[in-house]
């Protein structure tokens, strides 16, 4: 029979979720339950609270559902909240049938721990996943050999077209960093010759870049590619055409290495910190004697562990300093196989694996997470023949899937930091060009000419907390009609996105007669100059409503249209600053108040 407090480690659908507090724990716990005595225990040696203080307990719930952890939901007496996990330490026989078997997390970075969890997850990946293998995958231009040099002081600059012919495949390790505001050394015109002939210090590099040559050297691979050196910095020319190969560069490498907890390059990621794991106390285990479930088989561990980030939510997807920076997202989005530094442990996700962490709890990151693995899947479900029992299951649906994902994109993108305007749309072009791929469709400024009337329906997200005015920026970056025109604080949301959950439903009023973005540079999905877009649709006189009374409203509530007819029709309007203030430069130079 079950117990009545912590339902044992059973999983019961109709109840996963059970709510107690301590003081029946240990009502439980002296009537023999196991489980409960464990809890306590646990409790007690991972300092959550004193076996004997009943004083301001706060709830505790225990969640146990088919296919997943034994998690508790504990609530210290400051009101701080922890999640931890019972799980049996991996070697020795399960507790009880579908208990997770986790690994000892690592005490730090650069632990052995830490590295055995690299390469059992890159030799899984290699020995089981084949839809994680590229097919003649083709190297970048250039390449760092971490290897090639006399002495492991140093590395050199290789490009792959001098390779040996007979090389088929050059598998290479990519490295996803924040620049930060530091000084970093790159590759310039003048030191370019240098680079590749004599290669240059690994201690002349900023540590994150040398933290990346470590780690790429520890997992025995001989290429790495770093933007900064690996792309003529001072070359504009070199740069577009590069930058324009993200999609390349991260899609076939062998593994991008995401350097989440370095704000700046000379931060690094590997040594000075100390995960979770390294910390007293943080893991309780006991022995275990499997009959307890009704089994007999011999004694094993049952241990406890508090979970080193918040689990039951979406993973924060700026809760880290990479997770901040706009060129980084299409880097973690791109990649075929991801390894994350995290502030307590490592996480790796590929195309076949969403999420894996150390502590093997079975949390998958917010579905608006865009990646190359939710394209493959829709990829998939494109090219299959419609199924007549699944009205879903159709092109049309799934290309509106597409849109949807483009959308999640802007929403997170637009959230996230630049260093210079000017890089709003160079940022996400190798993403664009997989969508591109995938629906056959033009892209625009940042919009997509076969759902462009879906794509104007942007607004400005009014949970921004900053100022709005001022929010489109001086300097010329795209069309008024693109979300790529305003400021980089600036977040949006696709109007359609909240009023039709079903895609499909949207139905433009508008036809698009013609759109066109005058790129400037040799990347075709780069930066702009220049754009028009000219619509077909009905026009009806309205009257601008400005709440003038309330000048403390925000941007996206002050603005109203109205129309006269038969029926007085009122619709809020979002402009991208505050129309009092807005001025227009007109081609000729002279500004005019609107």
């Amino acid at each position: 029979m079950g117990c009545a407090v912590c339902n044992n480690p059973q999983p019961v659908e109709e109840t996963p979720f059970r709510s107690t507090s301590p003081e029946p724990l240990r009502s439980s716990s002296k009537n023999g339950c196991p489980h409960c005595s464990f809890i306590l225990d646990a409790s007690v040696h991972l300092s959550l609270s004193s076996p004997s203080n009943s004083n301001g307990e706060r709830p505790i719930f225990i969640s146990r559902q088919a296919s997943t952890d034994w998690t508790i939901m504990w609530t210290t007496s400051n009101g701080e909240t922890k999640y931890i996990q019972i799980y049996t330490p991996l070697g020795h026989p399960p507790a009880w049938p579908g208990i997770p078997q986790g690994l000892e997390l690592s005490p730090s970075p650069n632990s052995d721990e830490a590295f055995e969890f690299i390469k059992s997850q890159l030799q899984k990946c290699d020995a089981n996943h084949p839809q994680c293998k590229i097919p003649n995958p083709k190297p970048p231009t250039r390449l760092i050999d971490v290897t090639s040099s006399a002495s492991p002081e140093s590395v050199r600059l290789v490009e792959t077209s001098s390779l040996p012919r007979n090389t088929e495949e050059v598998p290479y390790i990519a490295l996803s960093y924040c620049w930060g505001t530091s000084k970093t050394v790159t590759t310039v015109t003048a030191n370019y010759q240098t680079h590749k002939q004599e290669g240059f210090l690994v201690s002349s590099l900023p540590q994150t870049l040398q933290d990346a040559i470590a780690v790429t050297r520890r997992l025995n691979q001989r290429y790495l590619w770093i933007d900064a050196l690996c792309i003529i910095q001072d070359d504009l020319a070199d740069w577009e055409v590069e930058s324009a190969q993200m999609a390349t560069v991260y899609r076939n490498a062998y593994l991008t290495i995401a350097a989440g907890t370095a704000a700046s390059s000379d931060e690094g990621f590997l040594m000075g910190r100390r995960h979770a794991a390294g910390e007293p106390n943080q893991a309780y285990q006991a022995p275990w004697k499997p009959g307890h479930c009704g089994d007999d088989s011999e004694t094993t561990i049952l241990a406890a562990r508090i979970l080193p980030y918040h689990a039951h939510s979406p993973l924060s997807p700026q809760s880290l300093p990479l997770d901040t920076r706009g060129w980084t997202l299409q880097e973690r989005a791109l990649s075929t196989r991801l390894l994350r530094f995290g502030l307590h442990e490592l996480s790796w996700s590929c195309l076949s694996i969403p999420w894996a962490c150390e502590c093997g709890h079975k949390e998958y990151p917010s579905r608006s997470v865009f990646s190359l693995r939710s394209l493959s899947a829709i990829q998939s479900w494109t090219s299959a023949e419609p199924d007549p029992a699944d009205p879903y299951r159709d092109k049309e649906t799934q290309i509106m899937h597409l849109w949807q994902n483009w959308d999640s994109i802007v929403i997170e993108y637009m959230g996230r930091k630049l260093t210079q305007y000017l890089d709003k749309l160079p940022a996400v072009p190798g993403m664009a060009k997989v969508f591109a791929e995938l629906t056959g469709s033009r892209y625009v400024a940042g919009l997509w000419v076969d759902n462009f009337v879906r794509n104007l329906c942007w607004f400005l997200d009014k949970s921004e907390e900053e100022d709005q005015k001022g929010v489109a920026v001086e300097q010329y970056v795209a069309p008024s009609w693109s979300w790529a025109s305003l400021g980089r604080r600036v977040s949006v949301k696709m109007h359609n996105e909240m009023v039709y959950a079903d895609a499909r439903r949207f139905v433009p009023r508008a036809e698009v007669v013609e759109v066109e973005a005058v790129t400037v540079g040799k990347n075709p999905l780069g930066r702009v100059r220049d754009g028009w877009v000219k619509l077909r649709g009905v026009l009806r006189k309205g009257v601008l409503v400005v709440k003038g009374e309330k000048p403390e409203l925000p941007v996206e509530t002050r603005y109203s249209v109205r129309f006269e007819g038969l029926k007085t029709v009122e619709v809020m309007v979002c402009p991208d600053t505050l129309l009092e203030d807005f001025e227009v430069l007109m081609r000729v130079g002279r500004k005019n108040d609107q």
